[in-house]
């Protein structure tokens, strides 16, 4: 579902391949706290050759990412725990040398969750 990228290493070339996906990343996680509480959107980022090869997303709760082997998990925790479902979004992605943690709010990306769900089912 995520348009092909190629390797992002800023800060900045994140979020804006957050800003081309947001739709569909707040989507998923709109569903998947109404479906398991709060929890974040996780992303596999892993490079081949020069170029990223993209992985599915998927929504993990809190109880889950706890069993999760992440390098930033207390990070993720707290964000988890802070930030509002309706208003925000919590993303890891998983790039090759360490994790990224997110607390991004849908105001900076012009829909809020529940909004986005709403929308990306349109596409589906």
């Amino acid at each position: 579902m995520f348009k092909k990228i190629r390797q992002y290493l800023g800060l900045w070339q994140i979020r804006r391949m957050v800003a081309s996906n947001w739709v569909h990343l707040a989507g998923v996680a709109w569903q998947g706290y109404r479906g398991k509480g709060k929890g974040c959107v996780i992303f596999a980022l892993t490079e081949f050759d020069g170029q990223a090869e993209e992985t599915p997303l998927y929504f993990v709760s809190l109880k889950e990412i706890k069993k999760l082997k992440l390098d930033n998990l207390a990070e993720a925790v707290a964000h988890i725990h802070a930030y509002d479902p309706k208003t925000e979004i919590v993303l890891v992605i998983e790039l090759p040398a360490q994790n990224l943690c997110l607390r991004l709010h849908g105001e900076d990306y012009g829909m809020m969750p529940p909004e986005a769900l709403k929308v990306h089912q349109q596409f589906l």
